[in-house]
């Protein structure tokens, strides 16, 4: 009798587990940009993109982060902005100076966080986002290029929402370095280190890095890369985060 409740329950979970997978094999197959969500977050971006046309006259295309729920890419040019001297250096800062000031409210920098930098030899525009003195990675600025071949302005913004409250720094370079060097000899990377790590030194900024698969927010971190590992730590929790390295650092 036993084993005949037992085969019957082992029946039962099998077809429990095949119903199972019959609903999650469609999911697994369908690509973000056929979700639900994604359409959902296209449309309010769509909406956005829009207003950004009405309010500021641009006419071209936009590139959405619908991780970020923002535009990326600009391509195109303003109703009111005519370029006549690409080549002169002091007309395009004026100019620069224009666009700037109409995609200023939709970038994530906050005010006091962009530093204007002179324009490039390729006709760039380059802000560098820094939040009280500390630079970021990955994004941290805001560029602006007048295409000569298309007569057309490309924007690309990878500015990053970031408050401006100072962060207390409760951990130092060398002890950060000490740390991480103390983690890093007893890890399995470690034995195929081909350098001498022994003179590498920390870096800070606000970082943006994965633990375990998943996407940390951005934080004011210590840094140190090796061949086969990263490491960060909060400066202000001091916590520890690590991950395998793809490249040597």
């Amino acid at each position: 009798m036993g084993k005949l409740r037992d085969k019957g329950t082992m029946k039962k979970y099998v077809i429990q587990l095949i119903l199972l997978l019959l609903v999650m094999l469609p999911l697994m197959g369908i690509p973000y940009e056929k979700t639900e969500e994604y359409a959902r977050k296209q449309e309010i971006l769509n909406e956005r993109a829009t207003r950004f046309r009405a309010e500021t006259g641009f006419d071209g295309y936009i590139s959405y982060n619908h991780n970020t729920m923002k535009f990326s890419t600009f391509r195109g040019n303003y109703q009111d902005i005519t370029v006549t001297a690409p080549q002169d250096t002091v007309f395009m800062n004026h100019v620069y100076g224009q666009v700037f000031a109409k995609i200023r409210p939709y970038i994530s920098a906050r005010e006091g966080q962009l530093s204007e930098q002179k324009i490039t030899q390729s006709n760039m525009k380059e802000w560098i986002q820094k939040v009280n003195g500390y630079s970021i990675h990955p994004g941290g600025s805001l560029r602006i290029r007048y295409n000569l071949p298309t007569k057309e302005f490309v924007i690309i913004d990878n500015t990053v929402d970031i408050p401006n409250e100072p962060i207390p720094i409760n951990i130092s370079k060398e002890e950060a370095k000490q740390r991480i060097l103390s983690e890093y000899y007893r890890s399995e990377e470690y034995k195929n280190e081909a350098w001498s790590v022994a003179n590498y030194n920390p870096v800070i900024r606000y970082f943006s890095f994965q633990v375990d698969g998943k996407d940390m927010p951005y934080q004011l971190c210590w840094k140190m890369g090796f061949q086969f590992a990263v490491y960060y730590i909060n400066v202000e929790t001091c916590e520890l985060y690590h991950h395998p390295a793809k490249v040597i650092h």
